[in-house]
C-alpha cells in the first residue's frame, strides 16, 4: 500500500534520500533524441546550475547525481541543522532568491517594514523556514520545477490581499 511522502520521509532517521526524475513520452533530457536527430546536450549545463542554485536556496547537499538521456538522480543530504541555524532575516532573503513577488518581503529587505506588517512577514517567515526544511517541497522544486511551488506562493498571496 503506498503511503504519503510526510511518513516514508523521516530526517531524523536518515539525512540521505535517493530522487530519481524522468521524462515521458520519448522525451529527451540530454544527448541525441534517435527519432528527431535533435542534441539536448545544452540543457545538462542548465540542470546543473539549477540544482547548485537549489543547493543554495534550501537546507540541503548534493552528494551525488548522475544526468542521463530521459532522466535524471540526485542523492541529497538534508542538513536540518543549518535550516534550523538561519535566523529570519537569512530565510527571508534565501526565499526572496525563489519568489519576489512577496509584498512584505521586499518591503522589509528595503528597510521600510514596522507594526502590523512585520508581525505578519514573522509569521510568514516561520512559514518559509518550515518549507525550506521540508524535502517535498525540494523534491517538487527540484525535479518539478518552480510553477507548482509558485502556485502555492500565488494562492497564499491572493488570500492574504
Amino acid at each position: 500500500m503506498t503511503q504519503p511522502r510526510s511518513q516514508i520521509v523521516q530526517p531524523e532517521r536518515t539525512r540521505y534520500y535517493h530522487c530519481v526524475a524522468r521524462c515521458v513520452r520519448r522525451a529527451w533530457l540530454c544527448g541525441e533524441d534517435e527519432y528527431t536527430g535533435k542534441n539536448f546536450d545544452h540543457r545538462k549545463p542548465w540542470l546543473l546550475a539549477r540544482m547548485k542554485m537549489l543547493e543554495e536556496v534550501f537546507a540541503i547537499r548534493i552528494a551525488a547525481y548522475a544526468v542521463m538521456s530521459n532522466h535524471y538522480h540526485v542523492v541529497l543530504y538534508l542538513d536540518i541543522e543549518q535550516g534550523r541555524a538561519w535566523d529570519r532575516d537569512e530565510v527571508i532573503g534565501r526565499w526572496t532568491r525563489l519568489f519576489s513577488g512577496d509584498p512584505l518581503a521586499r518591503a522589509y529587505l528595503q528597510g521600510g517594514l514596522d507594526g502590523a506588517a512585520l508581525g505578519e512577514l514573522c509569521l510568514d517567515a516561520a512559514q518559509w523556514r518550515v518549507l525550506t526544511l521540508e524535502i517535498q517541497k525540494r523534491a517538487i522544486v527540484l525535479f518539478h520545477g518552480l510553477e507548482r511551488v509558485e502556485a502555492w506562493e500565488r494562492r497564499r498571496l491572493k488570500k492574504a490581499a
